[in-house]
C-alpha cells in the first residue's frame, strides 16, 4: 500500500485523469470506465501484460484517491492536498473534541 503523500495523490489523479474537485463518485465512475477498457480479458490476446500492468496502475490510483478522499478532503489542488497532509488525526482528534474526559 503506497503512503499519501501530495506527490502520490496528484500522480494518482494524474492517473485516473480526475480534476482537482472530483467528487468520490466521478473518481468511481472514472476508474469503472478505464477499467472496462483496459482490462485484460477485453484486449486482444497479444496484449495481455501491458493491459494487466495498466489494470494495476489503475487499482493502485483508485484505491489511494478513495483512502485520500474518505480520511481527508475531496480536493486534489497541490495547497489543499499538502495541507491536510500535515495535519495529523491526534491534532484533528483535538481540534474536534478537545480535552473532553471521555473522548480525550
Amino acid at each position: 500500500m503506497e503512503p499519501l503523500t501530495p506527490a502520490a495523490v496528484r500522480e494518482a489523479a494524474e492517473v485516473l485523469g480526475v480534476a482537482g474537485g472530483a467528487s468520490l463518485n466521478e473518481i468511481r465512475m472514472r476508474y469503472h470506465r478505464l477499467i472496462r477498457e483496459h482490462h485484460p480479458d477485453v484486449r486482444r490476446a497479444g496484449d495481455h501484460r501491458s493491459a494487466h500492468e495498466t489494470t494495476v496502475a489503475l487499482t493502485a490510483s483508485y484505491d489511494l484517491l478513495v483512502r485520500y478522499c474518505t480520511n481527508y478532503r475531496f480536493s486534489f489542488e497541490p495547497e489543499a492536498v499538502a495541507a491536510t497532509m500535515e495535519r495529523t488525526p491526534q491534532a484533528y482528534w483535538r481540534e474536534h473534541f478537545g480535552d473532553d474526559p471521555i473522548w480525550g
